[in-house]
């Protein structure tokens, strides 16, 4: 018989994505930036990890994003084209992450967001809500 210690299941980590247009290496503290200060990143990546291998996989916002959240490239996933979404069909990250016991959420700055794209972005997504501010919030 094993100690119930043993059998206990690790906790599940806490994982923040954090996920930004137009934000490069130098543009926060875990990564090195000098002239932009961002210590609550900086705690959190001082008791995590970062990435500094990563890559984008489309010059574009919409396609990049679709494809880091559904671990495919836009060609396979469906959001070839700006402002497009991924196929319904395609599992996204929280979908995943929830069927693990994850929470989900999305915290979202967008001034040009209508209230279709709130409800599609909050589908394709996977999340219990999408908070924001915009057009539609």
């Amino acid at each position: 018989m094993l100690p119930s210690a043993l059998c206990s299941a690790a906790p599940k980590p806490t994982i923040i994505v954090f996920l930004s247009d137009d934000h490069g290496m130098l543009d926060s503290t875990p990564y090195g930036s000098s002239d932009v200060r961002t210590p609550h990143m900086q705690r959190l990546a001082d008791a995590g990890m970062t990435f500094t291998h990563a890559f984008i996989a489309s010059a574009s916002c919409a396609p990049s994003r679709a494809a880091m959240l559904a671990g495919l490239m836009a060609a396979r996933n469906g959001a070839e084209a700006n402002h497009t979404f991924k196929r319904d069909d395609v599992a996204s990250l929280p979908e995943v992450m929830r069927k693990l016991g994850y929470e989900t959420a999305a915290f979202v700055l967008s001034l040009q967001r209508s209230a279709e794209d709130e409800e599609k972005q909050e589908q394709w997504a996977g999340l219990h809500g999408v908070m924001g501010s915009g057009s539609a919030v």
